[in-house]
């Protein structure tokens, strides 16, 4: 059975009685709709800085993600929430453990999976906590009774609060911050977690209205309300194929924002991208740091709770950048779809790997991402041309995608290819000039198409890109003539119809790299 429930902000910020109350008041509730009649053991877990001391026994520190109920501070959390219970009348009254949500999400999972040394929750506000060598713990100074290990609650939501942060933070983090009943107190989650996403938008927005940038034309104040932006509305815009703006549009009219064009839709969609993207990534970097602290990076379980990382359409695979950051993703297994070979630590067999489908996926995708782009430049597109149509009968197709007139009047024949500058044989190559596999790619292209194309009249195009991605030379050069037709043909300035491109082809390559190394490990 599971019931949940919002705590609206007066109640957040009433006393201590009132809120404990309003919590007793939901158990009362779920014992009569649920016919509840024996009195039944209670798990308290609380999702606050608490000094605890004992099992059922702990006292707050501080309030964090907007609570200020007042004389709470200081007092035994157990004993307010049963003295409100009692207060109450309900059956339930006994709490038999009291817990961080960090801690029992860890807890959770290690009774299954006894590699799971961290634990996380990235919802509301985030934190997490890890399986420490009791010996490493300074502060403990009490009796072992056998036991080797214990949990740490980190509560890393305060990373930052003695300034650590500063190089990393923007004017938006410090004007979300002075906004705030807890200024200049969990930084890091003011820039993680939910609750603070959807208000750095509004924030990015405004500032972006005020430099005539959106809404040109149609300013209006409606954004300029604290919190009207809310979180959820990231998930919203951001759940489906990039060019769908139907969730932004019902958003601009639910925030009563009228004369909304296209292009503004899509800067908020982008604006959300980016605010979410950094959140994922400030979070991956913490659990990195984790996993180097105790020194887990070779194999370990995390486990991960909280609504942002359930609900957000792309938080997860955002979370999953160990392969951006250079550490192993392999955790030591084999390739799950062809078990001959195992998974390296920097995920070159995942991205290449021909078993699974997923390089064609990757390639189909930002095939498809480009032809999106070409029909909007009003470009004429075909797509795999060339089976059958050479003298020689060949069955290869250097036309991924073929442009009539596009080329002086001549038709041009794009081949797209994703490459790793991590293959053995080029290894050495790479990392002594960049680009260098991108270029000799193309050259390879040339040398397998360009006969063939000039048979039939068409200009033979390599697009190149690697996997991290790093342009060619003539990808990059293509792609800016694509940005410049589309600002004509769309009236955009080229910068944003080059952003646009780009990052859509970027974020297309991302999803696609997470998605293959995730169904491999």
């Amino acid at each position: 059975m599971d019931k949940r429930l919002r705590i609206d902000d007066k109640t957040k910020q009433s006393t201590q009685q009132e809120l404990f109350n309003f919590v007793a008041q939901v158990l009362w509730e779920f014992e009569e709709e649920h016919k509840i009649t024996e009195n039944l053991p209670i798990g308290f877990t609380f999702s606050f800085p608490v000094q605890q001391t004992g099992l059922i026994s702990g006292t707050l520190i501080e309030w964090t993600k907007d609570f200020t109920a007042a004389g709470a501070v200081g007092q035994d959390v157990t004993k307010m929430l049963e003295a409100a219970l009692k207060r109450k009348g309900t059956i339930a009254r006994d709490v038999v453990a009291l817990v961080n949500d960090t801690t029992g999400t860890q807890m959770a999972m290690g009774i299954h999976d006894p590699d799971c040394y961290v634990g996380v929750i990235l919802g509301t506000g985030t934190n997490a906590c890890y399986l420490e060598d009791l010996k490493a713990v300074k502060k403990h100074k009490g009796e072992s009774n056998g036991h080797t290990h214990v949990i740490i609650n980190t509560e890393w939501g305060a990373f930052g609060d003695d300034g650590s942060l500063k190089k990393w933070r923007t004017s938006f983090d410090r004007d979300l911050d002075l906004h705030t009943e807890n200024r200049m107190k969990q930084i890091f989650e003011k820039m993680i977690s939910g609750r603070y996403l959807g208000e750095m938008v509004r924030l990015v927005l405004v500032q972006l209205q005020d430099d005539g940038l959106f809404l040109v034309g149609n300013a209006s104040d409606k954004l300029r309300t604290p919190q009207v932006f809310e979180s959820s509305y990231l998930s919203d815009i951001e759940t489906g194929d990039s060019t769908d703006l139907s969730a932004c549009k019902a958003i601009f009219q639910k925030l009563g924002i009228d004369g909304a064009t296209d292009g503004d839709c899509r800067i908020v969609r982008r604006v959300c991208e980016a605010i979410s993207t950094r959140a994922a990534r400030l979070a991956a970097m913490g659990i990195v740091t984790i996993l180097r602290k105790i020194g887990k990076l070779d194999r370990c379980t995390v486990a991960i709770d909280g609504t942002l990382y359930e609900k957000h359409p792309h938080f997860r695979e955002r979370v999953a950048v160990k392969w951006w950051l250079g550490l192993d993703t392999s955790q030591g297994s084999q390739c799950a779809f062809c078990p001959a070979h195992s998974l390296d630590p920097l995920g070159h067999h995942a991205l290449t790997c021909k078993c699974g489908g997923d390089a064609v996926l990757r390639h189909n995708a930002l095939r498809d991402t480009l032809v999106h782009f070409l029909h909007r430049a009003h470009a004429s597109v075909q797509v795999e041309v060339g089976a059958g149509l050479f003298p020689d009968h060949s069955q290869s197709r250097p036309a991924d995608i073929l442009l009539q007139n596009w080329n002086l009047g001549r038709p041009v024949a794009l081949d797209i290819s994703v490459v790793s500058p991590l293959n053995p044989s080029t290894l050495a190559e790479a990392g002594a000039t960049f680009g260098a596999v991108l270029e000799a790619t193309e050259s390879r292209k040339h040398q397998a198409n360009d006969e063939k194309c000039s048979a039939l009249g068409w200009v033979s195009t390599p697009l190149a890109v690697d996997s991290y991605g790093a342009w060619g030379k003539e990808a990059t050069l293509f792609l800016a003539q694509v940005a410049a037709r589309l600002a004509i043909h769309k009236s955009l300035p080229k910068s944003q119809a080059s952003f646009d491109l780009f990052s859509n082809l970027s974020i297309c390559l991302i999803r696609a790299n997470a998605r293959a190394i995730l169904r491999r490990v």
